[in-house]
């Protein structure tokens, strides 16, 4: 980096920081997390805070609702130190495939609105780099408005002078034995960015994320601008629009997104499969096998059902699963 000494570590800031996971993985590639936040308010023994603490120390470890440590900081009690990245992976509960459509409020649910206070940071601090991890859904969050809640973090980042890069990435085509799929968002503060000769226009050229993710044939390759403010785009953008506008990959700078749809590059898919971390049945212990008798049971039990009911007041209804 300029003007740093040839040994310098950057300086990271971790928030929703869980037990550590990034830190692991930042730690190893030469960077050194400074501070770091973790807190659960649905719980109040704070057993992922306590487990981050096992293993790394309480040094520049906070415990409280992110919203209150950076008014700490801003009132003066409390220094959340400079850095060159904040990293996290921000809850997602407001999005998560683990909720219907209709009760994932996006932006406006409780975690959701987390979102903004990584805004407040980033607007505080200006990192040379923002990289943030959640699930695939949130491309098109919420269901009403598909893509909306992305578009507004898309134009309130880029406001503070970002160029932003996202990617959806499954961790079985990339040599893991396991189906994850996960969103990950690069967002590289814009003097750097163009020292880099990385832009909207010259896109996938050049991106960072395509050369760690490796991709194949570009299936779509659209382009439109988020240019209203927020007040608008969180009135009206892609108002009962059927599909989000984002692809699985793309770009967003100064009011301009350019966005592709990717495949996974074939010489990336033979690097690992689950089918080659299974044993064969014969070393399986007899307790993981389901007796033939209660196989009928189990699947009806696991399997999808739709059953008529009749509830305490005499009204008929469907019970599915």
């Amino acid at each position: 980096m300029p003007g740093k000494s040839a040994n310098y570590r950057p300086k990271v800031l971790e928030l929703f920081a869980g037990v550590g996971g990034f830190r692991i993985g930042l730690e190893a590639a030469g960077w050194d997390t400074v501070w770091s936040n973790q807190w659960e308010p649905s719980t109040r023994t704070q057993h992922a805070s306590s487990c981050y603490v096992a293993n790394f120390g309480p040094s520049g470890h906070s415990n409280l609702d992110i919203a209150e440590a950076i008014d700490l900081h801003e009132s003066g009690v409390d220094e959340i130190p400079e850095a060159d990245l904040i990293v996290g992976g921000f809850p997602c509960q407001d999005y998560s495939v683990a909720k219907s459509l209709r009760s994932s409020l996006g932006l406006e649910g409780k975690k959701g609105v987390l979102w903004w206070q990584i805004h407040r940071l980033v607007a505080m601090k200006r990192p040379k780099t923002v990289f943030l991890e959640n699930v695939d859904r949130l491309l098109k969050s919420p269901s009403s408005q598909r893509g909306r809640d992305f578009a507004v973090m898309l134009r309130t980042l880029g406001d503070l002078g970002y160029f932003i890069e996202w990617r959806i990435v499954n961790a079985a085509d990339y040599g893991f034995n396991q189906r994850r799929i996960r969103l990950f968002i690069i967002a590289i503060r814009s003097d750097l960015a163009e020292q880099h000769s990385i832009g909207v226009t010259s896109y996938p050229t050049g991106s960072l994320l395509a050369a760690v993710f490796p991709h194949g044939t570009i299936e779509s390759h659209s382009t439109f601008a988020i240019e209203d403010d927020i007040e608008i785009i969180s009135k009206s953008f892609n108002l009962n629009g059927k599909k989000s506008p984002f692809e699985n990959a793309g770009a967003y700078f100064d009011g301009n997104v350019v966005t592709t749809k990717v495949s996974v590059s074939p010489n990336q898919l033979d690097k690992g499969s689950l089918e080659s971390v299974l044993v064969p049945d014969i070393d399986v212990p007899k307790n993981f096998w389901i007796d033939n008798a209660k196989l009928p049971e189990w699947k009806y039990l696991k399997g999808a059902k739709k059953i008529e009911r009749v509830s305490s007041s005499g009204h008929s209804y469907h019970y599915s699963e």
